[in-house]
């Protein structure tokens, strides 16, 4: 296929799901601080936390460590791990 244009669409398909799914944790955060309550909490950040680690492993294999997006994730696990 010759048309740059066939290009753009899984691009644009996958910068919205990972944006959404980013917007999702940080909402699930948001509600987890604002109102903290018993077991589903310890649940859930333990979810995100093992989530954002298996991702940041996934990055750092998949690009031989020249994308820094593994950084990203590894800070935004340890962070919620310290809110934890």
């Amino acid at each position: 296929v010759r048309e740059s244009w066939v290009q753009v669409v899984p691009v644009a398909r996958n910068a919205f799901t990972h944006n959404s799914l980013g917007w999702l944790v940080a909402a699930m955060l948001w509600a987890l601080a604002s109102e903290p309550s018993g077991g589903m909490r310890s649940f859930l950040l333990q979810a995100i936390i093992m989530a954002a680690c298996v991702s940041s492993a996934m990055v750092l294999c998949a690009t031989k460590a020249r994308h820094p997006g593994w950084v990203g994730l590894l800070g935004a696990a340890v962070l919620t791990y310290l809110g934890l």
